[in-house]
């Protein structure tokens, strides 16, 4: 009979297991289109994050903080709700 660690029963060992089993459709290689992929990868966050830019041009979105440490910025945006 097979004995289990308690890292097996873990939620992050089991996402890795997941994540390692998980087809990679967004991954880029050098044997694709990077003009295709590009567009679906742009597709797919729009899919996700819903628009970036509202019809008139003006962000769909407000940048709550700003703050810049060591050459890096880290922004909290606000992302409006959208009914529908």
């Amino acid at each position: 009979m097979r004995r289990y660690t308690d890292k097996e029963f873990s939620p992050s060992y089991f996402h890795g297991k997941l994540l390692a089993r998980a087809e990679k459709v967004l991954s880029f290689s050098e044997d694709r289109d990077f003009i295709k992929w590009k567009s679906k990868l742009k597709e797919k966050f729009e899919e996700l994050l819903g628009p970036l830019y509202i019809e008139n041009g003006n962000p769909g979105y407000r940048i709550v903080s700003e703050d810049k440490q060591n050459g890096i910025t880290i922004r909290k945006i606000v992302y409006p709700q959208i009914n529908g």
